[in-house]
């Protein structure tokens, strides 16, 4: 069995800082885009929203190719070759090799190559489910290819050392001998593309730029550039483009002139026409540019950061603020442009509150305490304690309280702060100027007296989150045992109500006497009774969440790890709820564990899709050693579980786990502990 990936269109990919390599496009309105981390995400709307497929480990999916509407392919780095036969919402996948592929070209729908480290080529004459091994005779790398047809194709090579030339490699005979039809000296050769059979480009570093009107004799053209080819795409014989550096440039007289008519902050990787019109370019930081006229102008769709965003705060449906450790970004247009702040990246925050549209503190490592007046342009420093906050939370344009190791509250804007009896606070909620609770370690205080005194609730544990509908009900969650609780008299007794799907819930938000949502590293819990029952929604993809914030019941934010910004509008949705479980699976079999790497837990969520008996996870070294069993079951329904391992005692390696039924192996996977 293979490992599978599941998308989950509940969540919008709005933002991250994850590298897009890969682009295809069925049609104008329908593309995907595949990246750093095994990021996929799937537009049918022209770019205008993104669904998140999700990710797979932390391989780099570089290029993906569709056959037709609902079948595709996309390879990693990790040898893997990755199919779907849905439109993306499910993909499996099987190792095709060791080395890490590149490039994957497709001339038809059953006939197609691969290519990677170690001078790799791989053939399919049956749609990737058998490959055979081709000889390029070279141990270059090979990140790019190109098919006229199946019998004839090229390639380009380059070597990571510089100890052996750059080619490119030519065959007429699909591949079975290939030979080279240019050595260029120890420049890296990077791209390649035709516009037809005969007239085609090949581009690589400091600029140099090769053409060949005939298919086999390259000639070396100027290019005007001294930065990286990384991608071309001609879209006919005499209109072009090649990205070099943080610029995107297009010829209409077949390469004599080129002209810059992209100029980004980050490098620009790949670039993809439906039609003449109509195209996208990719890039770092998550950046995607869409042109509809040919590429004469490029509007933004996407530009994210490549560090972890702790906080998210939305001032109205349109306007939102997510930040982290020396980044923040705002968005304008409800997520669907996340552009970062100029002064974002000198400050280390882990959370953020508006009071307005326009006033708003950040509140982070080493006493850091900022505010702004001016809707984020800029930000005045107000630091103080020298110790680290976790969260910050204000009532009005003066009074508000800033809680880590210690807590603080100030009644003047932050111009001054007054210690509180609260140590290790991560939440602050008030329902009116006088009554509010606080978070902290092993309990929850409760004022009556806007904070001049505080009544303290013992906790078996530490709550790091609380927010309140009214004076009596409320919720809370609790890390490291990964509950969530309720209370319906003021916070004097709390009813644990915890999801079935175990995970760190650190986001909860009420929106009546018993809705609520509570949103973990991933799952998102949804209930409208009191936690009796809950909707749990997995959130595809391992770059972890880390906070939320929600405008209404339906409309919300996640952003988290690598600098992701998720967004639903259909959270509050109980079109179908199961008790206090998940939605059944829709595949055989999977697993999949996260945080991967880890050190020294990692959890294991696996999902059975029919009734098994006698149900086992086990752990293995690399050589097939058992290690431990860490979960068995006699019989189990068709669903999705989770358990924890914990690798203490174990030494660093990669190990395997399996989840067996009746002694059959359904599904295993590799996860990776570091210490």
């Amino acid at each position: 069995m293979s490992p599978a990936l599941f998308s989950n269109p509940l969540f919008q990919y709005q933002s991250s800082g994850i590298l897009n390599t890969g682009i295809y496009l069925l049609n104008n309105n329908t593309g995907y885009l595949t990246g750093a981390n095994g990021n996929i995400i799937k537009t049918t709307n022209g770019g205008v929203t993104w669904e998140y497929q999700g990710n797979y480990s932390n391989q780099h999916l570089y290029n993906v190719k569709f056959i037709n509407d609902n079948t595709g392919f996309t390879i990693s780095t990790g040898g893997y070759f990755w199919r779907t036969t849905n439109g993306g919402n499910r993909w499996s996948a099987a190792i095709i090799t060791s080395s890490p592929l590149f490039e994957l070209y497709f001339p038809s729908s059953l006939t197609g190559w691969v290519s990677g480290m170690d001078g790799i080529i791989r053939k399919t004459t049956n749609g990737g489910f058998n490959w055979i091994t081709q000889s390029s005779g070279t141990n270059n790398t090979i990140p790019s290819m190109y098919f006229a047809d199946e019998n004839t194709g090229w390639a380009c090579t380059y070597d990571d050392n510089s100890n052996w030339p750059s080619t490119i490699l030519y065959t007429s005979n699909s591949g079975s001998t290939w030979q080279a039809q240019l050595t260029a000296s120890t420049l890296d050769l990077h791209a390649i593309a035709f516009s037809s059979n005969v007239n085609g480009w090949c581009g690589g570093a400091q600029g140099s730029l090769y053409k060949t009107t005939n298919g086999s004799t390259w000639q070396s053209t100027g290019s005007g550039v001294s930065g990286t080819i990384r991608g071309i795409h001609f879209i006919d014989n005499s209109t072009g483009f090649f990205t070099a550096g943080t610029g995107l440039y297009k010829t209409t007289n077949s390469g004599t002139n080129w002209n810059q008519v992209l100029n980004d902050i980050n490098i620009l990787y790949r670039i993809r026409f439906s039609d003449l019109n109509t195209g996208y370019v990719s890039g770092y930081n998550g950046t995607i540019y869409k042109t509809t006229n040919s590429g004469n102008n490029w509007n933004l769709l996407n530009r994210g950061i490549n560090r972890s965003l702790n906080s998210v705060f939305f001032t109205s449906a349109l306007t939102g603020y997510a930040a982290g450790i020396d980044n923040m970004v705002k968005t304008t247009n409800g997520g669907l442009v996340w552009e970062p702040l100029s002064e974002g990246s000198l400050y280390k925050l882990n959370s953020i509150y508006f009071v307005n549209e326009t006033t708003g503190w950040g509140v982070g490592l080493n006493g850091t305490s900022v505010y702004t007046t001016n809707a984020g342009s800029n930000w005045n420093v107000r630091s103080f304690g020298g110790f680290d906050f976790y969260t910050v939370y204000f009532q009005n344009e003066n009074t508000g309280w800033a809680g880590g190791e210690y807590t603080y509250k100030t009644t003047n804007g932050g111009l001054n702060w007054t210690i509180q009896p609260l140590e290790l606070c991560h939440a602050v909620h008030f329902v009116n100027s006088q009554t509010g609770w606080a978070s902290y370690w092993n309990g929850i205080g409760k004022t009556t007296n806007g904070g001049n005194n505080w009544t303290n609730y013992s906790f078996s544990a530490w709550p790091v989150s609380i927010d309140f509908f009214d004076i009596n009900t409320g919720i809370c969650s609790v890390a490291l045992e990964g509950s969530v609780h309720f209370t319906v008299n003021s916070g004097l007794n709390w009813v644990n109500r915890t999801p079935a799907a175990f995970d760190d819930y650190h986001s909860t938000k009420m929106f009546s006497s018993s809705n609520a949502v509570t949103i973990g590293a991933r799952h998102m819990a949804y209930t409208n009774n009191s936690g009796a029952t809950w909707r749990i929604d997995t959130i595809p993809g391992f770059p972890a969440i880390l906070s939320a914030a929600f405008i209404n019941a339906n409309t919300g934010w996640l952003v988290g790890e690598s600098g992701i910004i998720l967004k639903t509008t259909d959270a509050g949705n109980f079109t179908s709820i199961s008790q206090n479980s998940e939605l059944l699976p829709l595949r055989n079999s999977y697993t999949i564990n996260y945080p991967n790497p880890f050190n020294p837990l990692t959890n294991i969520l696996f999902e059975i899709g029919e009734n098994a008996e006698n149900v086992s996870v086990d752990i293995y070294d690399l050589n097939g050693k058992f290690i431990s069993n860490i979960y068995y079951k006699n019989m189990l329904q068709s669903g999705k579980y989770e358990v924890r391992w914990d690798g203490s005692n174990f030494a660093s390696g990669i190990y395997i786990y399996t989840v067996k039924a009746d002694n059959a192996i359904l599904s295993f996977n590799k996860m990776i502990l570091i210490k």
